[in-house]
């Protein structure tokens, strides 16, 4: 009998998780082993969750009692021995034959990463990032197509790779715990992007999925000043280091203001994002002239602590009326043409499908 070739690692703290489903997808394609580990919870009440399919899934458990998928997804892809590994939610699916097609990418173009195609829910809304260069065919670039806006490693690994790297999780962050795991990887391997064909559906079902906790600024965004600090980024081109600046000042840093309350903003936590902010406009230099105008004007509120709490917030919910001349406009010359201008990058992410 052949051996399979792959292992989908998936982590699961919750019986209760429609952990079954998941992995019905899973054995939906070929060659697969499914490693479940079951993250502080009894490992047989997993098994029980599972049904008819417990005899065809490799039950791990893993107790560090910290509420992050890091150590399991770790614990996984440790005691995975297969040439190809993955990673996925217990509340997610893979669509038929998504590891096939997954694998046949990774062998066309011995790509060490194959990004899957991404979509949510059962509406199948597609997850437009990374924002790939409408032409591209083959081995991606990490500046050129975006790969930077990819935080989670989701689709096909070369297990051989993530070993040359020692790449690891970062299990005590409670979000972004994934973050310098991708950015390594993709930024020295060669990555294959899917642009057709099945792939993985993020589930919307799961009560607990999303939090609502507001964890303090350095907390929170404690994965940025970790990715900044590790020795590997001073490799990287002036051009690598402005797309990760500009992913992370939009996503992570603009982001964080629409999940927070007025009051949270105490002058403590604005000298803690500003500090941040900073960080990373040091980081590359010049990284905000590719911005539009109500990015810009976010960003100079949020450098200067004293600016008033209530213009903050304006101002982060202007910057999120896409459709607006703020928030199409560049600020400066630059953004007209630049990769991460306005334009140039809603056009990109428009067209993925």
């Amino acid at each position: 009998m052949t051996k399979n070739d792959t292992t989908v690692v998936i982590a699961c703290h919750d019986p209760n998780r429609p952990i079954r489903r998941a992995v019905a997808s899973v054995l939906r394609s070929s060659g697969v082993n499914v490693l479940v580990v079951a993250h502080n919870t009894d490992s047989e009440g997993m098994r029980t969750a599972l049904g008819p399919l417990a005899s065809r899934v490799r039950v791990e458990p893993f107790t560090d009692g910290i509420p992050s998928p890091a150590g399991p997804f770790n614990h996984g892809l440790a005691i995975a021995d297969t040439r190809f590994v993955s990673i996925m939610g217990s509340d997610d699916v893979l669509e038929t034959g998504a590891v096939d097609y997954w694998r046949a990418l990774a062998k066309r173009w011995d790509a060490a990463m194959v990004l899957t195609r991404l979509h949510r829910g059962k509406a199948r809304r597609p997850i437009h990032a990374p924002a790939v260069r409408p032409w591209l065919y083959g081995i991606a670039d990490f500046a050129k197509d975006r790969l930077y806006y990819r935080s989670a490693p989701l689709g096909l690994m070369r297990r051989e790779r993530l070993e040359e790297l020692g790449l690891h999780m970062t299990p005590d962050f409670p979000v972004g715990e994934d973050i310098a795991f991708s950015m390594r990887l993709y930024s020295s391997s060669p990555v294959v992007v899917q642009r057709r064909g099945p792939g993985y559906l993020v589930g919307e079902d799961a009560k607990t999925r999303v939090t609502t906790t507001s964890r303090p600024v350095d907390l929170e965004l404690q994965h940025i000043t970790d990715l900044l600090s590790r020795s590997w980024v001073a490799d990287w081109s002036a051009e690598m280091r402005a797309g990760v600046a500009i992913k992370t000042l939009r996503i992570h840093v603009f982001g964080l203001l629409l999940n927070r309350e007025m009051d949270f903003w105490t002058p403590a936590q604005r000298v803690s994002l500003a500090a941040i902010a900073q960080s990373l406009c040091d980081f590359a230099p010049g990284c905000e002239r590719a911005f539009s105008r109500a990015d810009t004007a976010l960003l100079h509120a949020i450098l200067n602590p004293q600016s008033p709490n209530e213009q903050l917030l304006q101002l982060a919910q202007a910057r999120s009326r896409f459709f607006t001349p703020a928030a199409l406009v560049p600020a400066y010359a630059q953004g007209w043409c630049h990769r991460e201008g306005p334009l140039r990058f809603d056009v990109a992410s428009f067209l993925v499908r």
